[in-house]
């Protein structure tokens, strides 16, 4: 059965939250500048939840593994490269993604990179997959699907993207933006990325979900409220101690 490495999910729910308003990115992949002001939000969470990994929705682009679904953000390292040449891999990347919400498949580990990463021929990369599923049937245990094989064989990031993307983030093309990126970046932010109040009113409820600080909790309906044109009040079960 495959073991699958999910080390990135706690990082970023222990690193990310105490570091969230620490960020300095303003440079996106197609030359457009986007402000950012890490003072103007709080820390979303208090930092007793800093080791909950149920906040990765928050912060993840597309979908993790929790309730049995497939993710890209499972790396099934050990069915293609040693353990070592794995780590090497990971430490390449530094820790600046676990710091800043990333809004691209290339800009942060997962198994998709992970496949460029080590250039994987895709019909060894279908082989492996496809004998794993054949595995995993007998198991009962998790497996990609035919579909999945499809699209990840495919290597296309737009289809990969689309596919894998979190209900929680809004995808543009071949950007994702997750929650944490729409808590903390600001509403000129949002209208350059080409994000509308439609995108972001349909996740509301979603959003409601995350354990936000009180003041965090404020902050982020007061922009929200301001970006849509109507007042957003967030679901009172996602209100924390401050």
């Amino acid at each position: 059965m495959r073991r699958i490495l999910l080390i990135f999910l706690s990082l970023i729910a222990l690193i990310a939250i105490s570091a969230c308003a620490d960020t300095n990115i303003s440079q996106e992949q197609k030359g457009e500048i986007v402000a950012h002001d890490p003072d103007k939000m709080p820390e979303p969470f208090p930092l007793t939840q800093g080791g909950n990994p149920y906040l990765a929705p928050f912060f993840l682009p597309t979908d993790n593994s929790y309730g049995g679904n497939n993710s890209l953000n499972d790396v099934p390292y050990d069915l293609f490269v040693s353990k070592d040449d794995f780590y090497v891999w990971i430490e390449s990347y530094g820790f600046e993604y676990l710091r800043t919400p990333q809004t691209s498949l290339l800009d942060y580990p997962n198994f998709f990179t992970f496949i460029l990463g080590f250039d994987i021929p895709a019909e060894e990369l279908r082989r492996i997959l496809e004998e794993q599923q054949h595995l995993g049937m007998e198991l009962n245990s998790q497996f990609y699907t035919n579909e999945e094989i499809d699209i990840i064989c495919s290597l296309d990031e737009s289809r990969i993207a689309e596919y894998f993307v979190s209900d929680y983030s809004i995808i543009i093309g071949t950007r994702i933006y997750p929650p944490a990126w729409i808590y903390e970046r600001s509403i000129e932010d949002y209208i350059i990325a080409g994000i509308t109040p439609e995108m972001v009113e349909e996740r509301l409820e979603l959003f409601s979900e995350f354990s936000l600080s009180a003041v965090a909790l404020e902050a982020f309906e007061e922009k929200l409220s301001e970006f849509i044109g109507s007042d957003v009040s967030l679901s009172i079960n996602s209100r924390s101690e401050s």
